[in-house]
């Protein structure tokens, strides 16, 4: 990567490895590893929990991914900021930085619509202020230009905040505008107006990063994908060929370089009517839909509440990571459930998750093709002290 200078709680990254990567290295085929709870930011903690948000964008060039969208409805921590913080999680150190706290629910700053149609502190930067409910598959981060970016989805359990209720029901807000972003080399929060409108976002939509086109995608249930060109600053609409999803809300989804395409996993409210329909593929070259009906399908949903994807590019398979202890029982597909694109199948049985795990945890993760490795935070919702774990499927040497 180019070396780049920021300023910002992100200066100086990445950091220098510490010896648990070294332990990374050395997993061997199916094994996880437990790192126990990240080295506290020194003035913000431990970063929370959250539910229903599965996404933790990696940053290849800061060798760490990002925690964000809210956990448990309204929640405002015990240091009185609302819980819409962002989060950065150090993988060469094993530590949290606090990019936002979050705003402070009785003493927010002084509100103003900005210039582009954005929420803003008085300096006319714009601020996210409890843009979102929960994350589900809406953040992502744009490579070419180090941003982390979202879109915000539809939720009234803010409205608490008597301050901010008041500013938004004393003036709109611009539809025509960009993702909120988080620049990394400047260590702000910034958006920009656009020609076109964002599309209307909903609850558990997509937002990724194409790093074949440059470009990020939008998608909405039942609805069309919508591209976001940040050299053109706009938006496009795009009908795709094909069937698309019929599965509802809160999809997972990776992107697969090897095929550009990105995959999509069941969803809820209501979730696939059979396994066959409940992994789906948006294709990049082609504008289309596909639909590959694998052998050995057994998952109807993988909402983000249950589930993790992620393409493992060392050994070419997507992995649906199913956490299903919110029952008391595992549901079926509890495991790491793994898809093989060239065989066009399942594996036979879900491999074991880790012992010791903690039961009725949120996960959120990422996989990094550096170490081939894939890490998960574990934390219960809302709360702090949470444990990371990391895993690996298949040693990159003994790939197919």
């Amino acid at each position: 990567e180019e070396a780049v200078k920021r300023s910002g709680p992100l200066a100086g990254l990445p950091s220098k490895p510490g010896g648990h990567v070294a332990k990374i290295k050395a997993l061997g085929d199916n094994a996880w590893l437990n790192l126990g709870t990240p080295r506290r930011d020194p003035k913000w903690g431990t970063a929370r929990g959250r539910s229903w948000g599965a996404p933790m964008p990696l940053a290849t060039d800061l060798r760490g991914a990002f925690l964000f969208g809210e956990g448990p409805h309204g929640y405002v921590k015990p240091d009185g900021h609302y819980m819409d913080d962002l989060w950065f999680y150090d993988l060469n150190a094993h530590r949290w930085i606090c990019l936002y706290p979050g705003i402070h629910a009785k003493n927010p700053p002084e509100l103003v619509i900005n210039k582009d149609g954005f929420e803003a502190t008085k300096d006319g930067r714009p601020l996210p202020i409890a843009s979102m409910v929960h994350c589900y598959q809406m953040i992502t981060y744009d490579t070419g230009r180090r941003r982390f970016m979202s879109v915000p989805c539809p939720g009234a359990y803010w409205r608490h905040m008597k301050k901010v209720l008041a500013f938004r029901r004393a003036g709109g807000r611009r539809r025509n505008v960009s993702p909120f972003f988080y620049d990394t080399v400047n260590g702000q929060w910034d958006g920009h107006a656009t020609k076109a409108p964002m599309p209307r976002t909903g609850f558990g939509d997509l937002l990724m990063y194409v790093p074949s086109v440059k470009k990020t995608i939008h998608y909405r249930r039942r609805q069309n994908v919508y591209w976001f060109d940040a050299a053109k600053k706009d938006w496009t609409m795009v009908k795709p060929k094909g069937t698309q999803p019929t599965f509802g809300i809160d999809f997972t989804a990776c992107y697969d370089g090897k095929r550009d395409r990105v995959w999509l996993g069941g969803g809820s409210y209501p979730v696939a009517k059979t396994p066959e329909q409940a992994l789906l593929f948006y294709d990049i070259k082609t504008n289309a839909w596909g639909n590959p009906k694998p052998e050995g399908s057994r998952l109807r949903g993988f909402n983000t509440n249950l589930s993790v994807m992620s393409y493992d590019a060392a050994n070419d398979v997507v992995i649906v990571f199913r956490h299903d202890h919110l029952r008391g029982k595992p549901s079926p597909g509890h495991g790491v459930n793994v898809y093989d694109p060239e065989a066009n199948a399942w594996n036979d049985a879900p491999l074991p998750l880790a012992k010791g795990m903690p039961g009725g945890a949120c996960w959120n993760g990422f996989y990094d093709p550096e170490l081939n490795a894939h890490v998960f935070h574990l934390a219960g919702d809302g709360r702090g002290g949470g444990s990371i774990w990391v895993y690996r499927y298949k040693r990159e040497e003994e790939k197919r």
